[in-house]
């Protein structure tokens, strides 16, 4: 995509923005990458000299501010989805969009069309959740594995139950967690590498919505904690076509990380399933909390019917063992979700 088309649409989700009372802070050039920079470099060292700066108290203050350094990991996924679009013969050109964060809502993403293209609004807190959830999890899957923590089971469903109630109750910003209850540099990098899986996915779903024409469907008007905000209809087909040539762009990716080494590739497939399970408890809890799953996409099919549907696709290109780790994450992900569930309704009933 042209840069000047790229900055008109950027231009045009600053106007949004404005026009519901948001305002990202301005950024120096020179750290809009920072932090696509650190998570490349945490990636190929993990001996946690990397780690430790890229999730530092400070970094992930920063990160948690609604500031430039989410919008770097937002373009950085944009780049990387768009060039596997056209390695995949899906498109000769980029599609013509410009990603940026919005308090949808949605535990997703929304494609909002404009004149000359469109803007994927990525839910406001979503990327942060994900990856406090995941680290979470990851924590306790190593530890569990060595026989070795000092944190009980109740003291990790405190800290996920904690997770999600915090992004349900502050769809406007990002919130400052309380510090989770673990360090060390192999779950870190789990944890980020499958939030980034996750977030990838998100986006590529959204992307395939744009490369299938669906830009042409009927609108909706979804009521935000910032005021009403247009957007593309989905109906229940378009969102499992989406899927589908989702996983297909995806194929790329898969080659490239199968390269790098299995557990690479693997971690790109955890994706997808991780968050639909996340997707869950979140539906779940919404439910307990304020008496119904709200969504404002209603024909949009249950995230076990989309898992299921996400999971054949990945079985078709990589067999089971490409499978291996993310059904190791939705195993443990269902069994935490029912204790979560039952501490949501403890602390209701207090």
């Amino acid at each position: 995509m042209a840069k000047s088309t790229k900055a008109r649409l950027e231009k045009t989700y600053h106007q949004l923005l404005k026009q519901h009372g948001l305002q990202l802070p301005d950024e120096p050039p020179d750290k809009r990458d920072i932090m696509a920079q650190l998570m490349t470099e945490a990636k190929q060292n993990a001996d946690g000299h990397y780690l430790k700066a890229l999730f530092s108290s400070d970094m992930l203050e920063r990160f948690m501010r609604y500031d430039r350094l989410l919008q770097s990991v937002l373009d950085k996924a944009s780049r990387e989805i768009e060039t596997d679009i056209k390695q995949s013969g899906l498109s000769s050109e980029d599609p013509v969009v410009f990603v940026g964060e919005f308090p949808i809502g949605e535990f997703n993403a929304g494609v909002k069309p404009v004149s000359g293209g469109a803007l994927i609004l990525f839910n406001t807190g979503l990327a942060m959740f994900l990856y406090a959830a995941v680290q979470i999890l990851v924590w306790f899957m190593v530890s569990v594995a060595r026989k070795q923590s000092k944190y009980s089971l109740e003291d990790i469903v405190s800290a996920l139950t904690e997770q999600v109630l915090a992004y349900l109750r502050f769809p406007t910003r990002l919130t400052t967690f309380r510090s989770l209850p673990f360090q060390g540099g192999a779950e870190q990098l789990l944890g980020a590498v499958a939030m980034e899986s996750c977030c990838k996915f998100v986006l590529t779903h959204e992307y395939a919505h744009v490369i299938a024409g669906h830009l042409t469907s009927p609108r909706i008007v979804i009521r935000t904690a910032v005021g009403d905000l247009e957007l593309m209809a989905k109906r229940r087909q378009q969102e499992l076509e989406a899927d589908a040539l989702a996983i297909q762009i995806m194929r790329k990716s898969l080659e490239r990380e199968k390269l790098r080494g299995h557990t690479f590739a693997a971690s790109l497939a955890a994706g997808p399933l991780i968050f639909f399970a996340l997707d869950e408890l979140v539906s779940r809890a919404r439910k307990e909390l304020f008496g119904t799953p709200k969504t404002s996409f209603h024909s949009h099919p249950p995230s076990s019917e989309r898992s299921a549907f996400v999971r054949s696709l990945l079985k078709q290109n990589g067999g089971d063992r490409l499978l291996e780790l993310g059904d190791i994450y939705v195993s443990w992900l269902s069994a935490m979700t029912e204790h979560v569930i039952r501490l949501i309704r403890l602390r209701q009933q207090l």
